[in-house]
């Protein structure tokens, strides 16, 4: 086993990777694996509650995975818990997109998988991975299925069932290394999106298959707040997605959803929920990044205080900013302008924005 302290590393193998690594070896009396064929990095931040059943459904794979556990300073049990399983532990962050990236620096094998710790793979998802990267594939997406307990819990798997197979949701998780090494890894500039952004850059190399077994997304007991707060807490790196790849690509993969398309599907008991559930998340991004967009924008401001004058400033000027994103992208395309939001509505919605990190 080897264990990292934080420290600053001298070198990177692209341009988006940053954090802090340094290794060392100490004593591990667990006999010594195969050499392995896949590398799965699991970034983790008081993860204590799932990130057991994860691990051992990495160790339970039917071929040899490296297990790679990147710690950004949980305060629960998780370190303790990570070192019963992993070949490496790395303490490191500040977000998800660093923590893989720092992952990665230490992966032996040729494939390189990012699941989160709250999430159980069945199987042959290694092994039918490697397949599609040792075949010529860029990159390879996992299918997901939700588990829980509680009425939103039952809802997020609702959403999740019918989305399967729509490439503009699920995003990929396998990756050639070689590959990863030419695209610099994740962009550590993103707090959400950054997963979309990697396979978006990853198809210049080669197509991106799909697996067909599949993972278990462990939601636990979800609660109404918490996720429209989670997902305000993520959407602040939307923006800059925003910037990179337009403002269709961000639309297309946030907003146009099945239930959009058929919107009798939300007239169901759950599809009630679903709606429910939608409404606040959407109230979140759309707070979260015009808040972020402020920021970028009137740096006279502390970062992590932007006044209702800012966000006002800001949505005086969003329609032509996102006016000018989509014709850069489609010169024949038009966008109304926006209209502004109420203050009062703007310091209500800001209710559902989370500033701290949440678990992973």
């Amino acid at each position: 086993m080897i264990i990292s302290e934080e420290v600053s590393r001298s070198e990177t193998i692209g341009p988006n990777l940053g954090g802090l690594v340094s290794t060392k070896n100490v004593d591990d009396d667990k006999p010594q694996k195969a050499r392995p064929l896949v590398s799965i990095v699991v970034p983790t931040r008081n993860s204590a509650r799932t990130l057991r059943e994860c691990l051992e459904s990495i160790e339970a794979q039917s071929i040899a995975c490296e297990i790679i556990v990147v710690d950004n300073n949980s305060t629960d049990e998780t370190t303790q818990i990570a070192l019963e399983y992993v070949d490496k532990l790395v303490r490191g962050g500040p977000e998800r997109s660093a923590q893989r990236n720092i992952g990665f620096l230490e992966c032996a094998a040729d494939a390189v998988g990012f699941i989160d710790s709250d999430m159980v793979l069945e199987p042959t998802v290694a092994e039918e991975a490697l397949a599609m990267i040792s075949g010529g594939f860029a990159a390879a997406v996992v299918p997901e299925y939700t588990s829980g307990t509680g009425y939103w819990t039952s809802v997020r798997a609702y959403e999740r069932s019918m989305y399967l197979e729509n490439k503009n949701v699920e995003a990929a998780r396998f990756f050639s290394r070689p590959i990863l090494e030419q695209l610099g890894g994740f962009n550590e500039e993103l707090t959400g999106g950054e997963d979309w952004d990697l396979e978006i850059r990853a198809e210049q190399f080669g197509k991106i298959g799909r697996v067909t077994a599949r993972i278990r997304h462990d939601e636990g007991h979800l609660r109404y707040l918490e996720a429209c707060r989670k997902k305000g807490y993520y959407a602040k790196g939307y923006a800059r997605f925003a910037r990179t790849h337009g403002i269709k690509t961000l639309i297309s993969i946030t907003v146009n959803r099945t239930y959009i398309k058929s919107p009798k599907v939300l007239l169901t008991g759950k599809g009630i929920g679903l709606a429910a559930l939608k409404f606040g998340e959407m109230v979140a991004i759309l707070v979260s990044v015009s808040r972020q967009f402020a920021i970028d924008t009137f740096s006279t401001e502390p970062r992590d205080s932007v006044s209702k004058s800012s966000l006002a400033s800001f949505w005086s000027t969003i329609g032509e900013r996102l006016k000018e994103a989509i014709c850069e992208q489609d010169p024949e395309e038009t966008l109304t302008v926006a209209p502004q939001l109420p203050s009062a509505s703007i310091e209500a919605s800001a209710q559902c924005i989370s500033r701290d990190q949440p678990k992973y």
